[in-house]
């Protein structure tokens, strides 16, 4: 995300929209297949709407000129009892 989009609310705003979209699909669970460990502001608001880390995926991205980052696979339940 560019630097002058962030700290502006819009993923705090945009979680809950699309998790309700994903519920009237009959979705039990979500995914967000990669979360890159320097993603500081993105952590945070995934785990305040409800996502859970299900798996780290060690090296998972590699920057041109800053190396390798590890990422986490989150996941969010819908309804209860179903796994992330």
């Amino acid at each position: 995300m560019a630097q002058h989009c962030r700290r502006k609310g819009m993923g705090h705003c945009l979680c809950p929209h699309s998790l309700q979209a994903v519920r009237s699909l009959g979705f039990r669970a979500t995914p967000l297949d990669l979360v890159l460990f320097t993603n500081t502001a993105a952590l945070p608001c995934w785990e305040r709407h409800g996502f859970q880390t299900v798996s780290p995926l060690p090296a998972a991205f590699c920057h041109q000129r800053l190396g390798s980052f590890d990422a986490l696979v989150m996941a969010h339940r819908l309804v209860e009892g179903a796994k992330p």
